[in-house]
């Protein structure tokens, strides 16, 4: 790891030759192949990411969250499943878990966008809305440590997983009962 924790090789590398530092960071979202999306506290962005579609919008946009989920292969052709939330509201995707695309698709403008985003691997995901919203598919792993949360009184605020790590994660939670 030499001091970089989880941070993409190459991010960690651009970083370094630009004398940046890991608490300049602001946001980082990170996923398969090295792909990542960072801000920084001078408000400059940077990503990496080999789909062509995810740095033609990214180029454009005032970003406030993105998630990476899983590659997939099929035909020989790589298949990237990503998400884009930007600052006005704005959300572009692609490859969505049919579940989840149906309910991206099926909001209207004026709804709350995405606060919070997550993709976990075969197909899991978590989104919650700035109206409090949440919308799911976790692995019974998470879903139990969720309802244990749940019945000693919690309310689940964020669950961050990564697409290559499925039994890594972090859940974020209100204070449960004593």
């Amino acid at each position: 790891m030499n001091g970089q924790g989880h941070v993409p090789p190459r991010l960690y590398r651009k970083m370094k030759k630009q004398s940046l530092s890991l608490d300049m960071l602001k946001y980082l979202s990170v996923g398969p192949e090295g792909s990542y999306f960072a801000q920084f506290t001078s408000g400059h962005q940077w990503w990496g990411c080999s789909d062509p579609d995810f740095i033609h919008l990214i180029k454009d946009s005032s970003v406030y969250r993105v998630a990476f989920g899983e590659i997939k292969i099929l035909n020989q052709t790589k298949i990237y499943t990503w998400m884009i939330v930007g600052r006005d509201g704005r959300v572009a995707f692609k490859n969505l878990p049919k579940p989840l695309q149906q309910v991206m698709e099926g909001r209207l403008a004026n709804q709350a966008a995405p606060s919070e985003i997550s993709f976990g691997s075969d197909g899991a995901y978590f989104v919650r809305f700035l109206d409090g919203a949440s919308f799911y598919n976790l692995p019974s792993h998470l879903s139990e440590m969720c309802d244990y949360i749940t019945h000693r009184g919690g309310k689940i605020t964020n669950i961050m997983m990564h697409p290559e790590l499925s039994k890594d994660c972090v859940i974020r939670h209100t204070e449960l009962r004593s």
